[in-house]
């Protein structure tokens, strides 16, 4: 399915400041200038319903995130039924020295820029 010239994504209250595409085109991760992160699907493969929603969100107060970077979760074949279920992580930095991992809307891990140089 071809997405029209005119589709629009709308969520975020602000500027967005990067985007980063997830493998197989299946969509992409964007932040913004509102201390958001929102990952989305094309429309083909949207599994809630729902066209122009985040498949998830992610919000960190202070926190200005200016790059990341996401990739699907391989399925668990015992939790992940439905061959429709999509899962996925992302890696975020920003102005607060960290390194944010983000799994499914959920912070999972923050990394130390500083100690990684060392």
């Amino acid at each position: 399915m071809a997405l029209p010239e005119n589709y629009v994504f709308t969520w975020h209250k602000a500027n967005v400041r990067s985007i980063s595409w997830l493998e197989d085109d299946i969509g992409f991760v964007s932040s913004a200038a509102d201390n958001t992160i929102a990952v989305w699907l094309m429309p083909r493969i949207q599994t809630h319903g729902q066209a122009n929603v985040p498949l998830w969100t992610y919000r960190c107060n202070m926190v200005n995130f200016t790059s990341t970077i996401g990739y699907k979760l391989p399925r668990d074949k015992d939790k992940d039924k439905d061959v429709n279920t999509v899962r996925i992580s992302v890696f975020a930095s920003g102005n607060d020295s960290y390194i944010h991992e983000i799994v499914e809307g959920k912070l999972t891990t923050k990394y130390e820029l500083s100690a990684m140089a060392q």
